[in-house]
């Protein structure tokens, strides 16, 4: 029995969440082409890969050049005959429609059996960012894609720290790219999809959250501790915590709560704190 989605686009439905905190992303929002192009290129692809490929660009849409973020994602993405133009143009700015989506969910998986109910009167409807990704995992579950689903907590970002590069992140276990997504999750735990160290898409977020961490010291509310390569403060509405390993709990970027953690349960929770391989140092505490 083939599934099948109703595209409804003046209402989503929601699923309630075991946490009530937690907050599905984009049902509201539209999807381009060129974050699409970005996904695809992560089917078949590494980040090595898409920019080995890039050295024989061969793309010649006249809506795109290798200035654009998405040059290099639709270049691949074209490779592997998944996405094409309309006659000279990519137009990477315009939302994913429904049509289009159906076609690529055909294209990246010919086993596909996720198939939208369209009609002429709604197949050239933008789809949703969010109900995308829902068809885009459904359709590469299957394959072996190395895309995986996570949950990381954005501890600094380059706004905060003017060591990150743009584009990154770093969070309680590495450090990450978000190229062509906006980003404004700081002091949050997000639900991302992600190959290697890149994110393709946010799927939720959640501004409550528990941290394992070494407490450092405190200056008055501010509690400062160290994760792997981050070293930082959070504001604290608890009583002076002294320095050791502790899970803390934290809301709207405030520690609520404190649990102290053995070290033997510390180094099984977190393995190698507090080094971890392969992270953009930081040299100072940041600032917030």
């Amino acid at each position: 029995m083939k599934k099948i989605f109703w595209a409804v686009f003046f209402c989503f439905c929601i699923v309630k969440n075991v946490h009530a905190a937690q907050i599905n992303y984009g049902a509201d929002k539209i999807i381009t082409r060129a974050l699409v192009a970005k996904m695809v290129a992560f089917i078949n692809f590494d980040r090595k890969e898409i920019f080995d490929l890039y050295k024989s660009r061969s793309i010649n849409f006249i809506d795109t050049d290798m200035e654009k973020w998405y040059d290099k994602y639709i270049n691949a993405a074209c490779k592997k005959n998944l996405m094409s133009g309309f006659e000279n143009k990519f137009a990477p700015d315009e939302p994913l429609t429904l049509i289009q989506a159906q076609y690529l969910l055909d294209k990246i998986n010919p086993q596909n059996e996720i198939k939208i109910k369209m009609t002429d009167e709604n197949k050239n409807k933008n789809i949703s960012y969010s109900l995308w990704l829902k068809l885009f995992s459904d359709a590469t579950k299957t394959l072996h894609t190395n895309i995986e689903q996570k949950k990381i907590i954005v501890l600094a970002t380059p706004f905060q720290n003017k060591n990150i590069p743009q584009s990154n992140i770093i969070s309680n276990e590495n450090y990450y790219l978000h190229e062509g997504i906006e980003f404004d999750f700081f002091d949050k735990q997000i639900e991302v999809l992600l190959k290697g160290k890149e994110i393709l898409a946010i799927l939720n977020y959640n501004d409550e959250f528990e941290l394992d961490c070494t407490v450092i010291k405190n200056i008055g509310k501010k509690v400062f501790i160290s994760v792997g390569p981050v070293k930082r403060f959070f504001v604290s509405d608890v009583k002076k915590i002294l320095p050791g390993n502790y899970r803390l709990q934290i809301k709207a970027g405030k520690i609520i709560n404190a649990q102290s953690i053995p070290f033997a349960m510390y180094n099984e929770i977190i393995p190698g704190n507090p080094k971890i391989a392969d992270v953009i140092p930081l040299k100072k505490f940041i600032p917030i």
